[in-house]
């Protein structure tokens, strides 16, 4: 069935009954008969005359431009896509809090020691003997202080933070003593 489809179509796609061969014009006689064959051989001719005819310009960008319209990207349809303007508001502010939360606190790292610079005042009196008479003086000291940052806490001694009080200073006592 299928070689007989395929001779019939060689046959008219390039012969007319007037150019048959006895053996063909039987064969044509027999499957179509002749009006058939005179018809289906003007028939394709007509179509092969079809496909050969251009197409003019304005119909080809005309459907050039509609088949794109029709297959666009997924981003295209998506930013085309029509929406209520509280709902891109709405949006908006989900992702504006969720950037928030999820991202991480950025952590600030001093390399440098820094020093801070916090006023001290203490009043020492000296009590001596009631034959000495009494100086009292404002001593002004400057303690700096560091601030660094390590992986673990640093457990704090008692004994660095609490130094011996000014009174107990033997240098200190002198200096007040004599006055100088």
């Amino acid at each position: 069935m299928e070689n007989e489809f395929n001779r019939l179509d060689e046959i008219l796609r390039t012969k007319t009954y007037a150019d048959l061969n006895d053996e063909d014009r039987a064969w044509i006689d027999e499957v179509v008969g002749r009006s058939g064959f005179e018809e289906l051989s003007s028939l394709v001719s007509s179509v092969s005359r079809e496909r050969e005819r251009a197409v003019s310009s304005n119909v080809k960008t005309d459907l050039v431009r509609e088949m794109k319209k029709k297959h666009r990207g997924a981003l295209a349809v998506w930013l085309s896509y029509k929406t209520p303007m509280y709902a891109n508001a709405l949006a908006l502010l989900f992702i504006a809090v969720s950037v928030w939360v999820f991202l991480p606190a950025r952590e600030v790292i001093v390399e440098k020691p820094v020093t801070v610079r916090v006023p001290v005042v203490d009043t020492v009196t000296v009590q001596l003997p009631s034959d000495t008479v009494f100086i009292e003086r404002k001593i002004r000291v400057e303690v700096p202080v560091y601030l660094t940052r390590t992986a673990a806490p640093k457990e704090v001694n008692e004994k660095e933070v609490r130094s011996k009080p000014l009174a107990e200073d033997e240098a200190l006592r002198e200096l007040l003593v004599s006055g100088k």
